[in-house]
């Protein structure tokens, strides 16, 4: 057993150093050095809400249904009807009004 253990790390040993190790090379391609990404620019739809869906539901009054559809992502986005988000795009879920 002991002479297998010798032999196998003999043969790992000459394994390892056999091998000649990648060269690591900078790359210097031109086409890598183009001008950075623009930064976003705020829109409309960044503007906080000012007033909460339970506030907007009952400012409207009786009228209205008590189920509003708010974006799971930007909860100041809503909507008395399904839809989209108009910021991101996500389906519109129903929330009731208490």
């Amino acid at each position: 057993m002991k002479q297998f253990l010798i032999a196998l790390a003999v043969l790992v040993a000459a394994c390892s150093s056999s091998r000649p190790e990648p060269a690591i090379e900078a790359s210097t391609h031109s086409h890598e050095t183009a001008s950075p990404t623009p930064a976003l620019q705020p829109d409309e739809f960044d503007a906080a809400s000012p007033v909460s869906v339970a506030e907007a539901a009952k400012a409207a009054g009786p009228d209205v249904a008590s189920v509003l559809y708010a974006c799971p992502m930007h909860p100041e986005v809503t909507s008395d009807k399904p839809g989209k988000c108009p910021k991101c795009g996500m389906t519109l879920v129903k929330r009731d009004v208490k």
